[in-house]
């Protein structure tokens, strides 16, 4: 199955994109994105799949060349009781992907 990239879907480009390449650490990080669609991906399998690369490219490659939308919130954590602590930690979530022109909404599926 071919993917497009973001611009692609988009009409900007005609580029093709396949799938992250198995094994690679962008493939496992889309890999647990599609496991956990509408919901919070759990932070210690992101971040053991990261191996302290930064996850932001990883991330900003995900949304951008295989078309993800990912959003970050803010969660708050016991020790965080001062309003400037709060967002310190945060989620990631696959609420979305763009599939040709056509964009599926993941985090519709959950609300109905």
């Amino acid at each position: 199955m071919k993917l497009l990239s973001a611009a692609a879907m988009k009409g900007d480009k005609h580029v093709s994109r396949r799938l992250p390449t198995e094994g690679s650490k962008i493939r496992k990080l889309y890999d647990l994105f599609m496991l956990y669609r509408g919901v919070a991906a759990p932070l210690d399998s992101i971040h053991s799949i990261s191996d302290g690369a930064p996850l932001r490219s990883s991330l900003n490659q995900l949304i951008d060349v295989y078309g993800l939308d990912i959003r970050t919130f803010p969660i708050r954590t016991r020790g965080d009781r001062m309003p400037w602590e709060r967002g310190r930690h945060v989620a990631y979530c696959l609420v979305g992907e763009w599939k040709g022109r056509h964009y599926h909404d993941y985090l519709a599926d959950r609300v109905r």
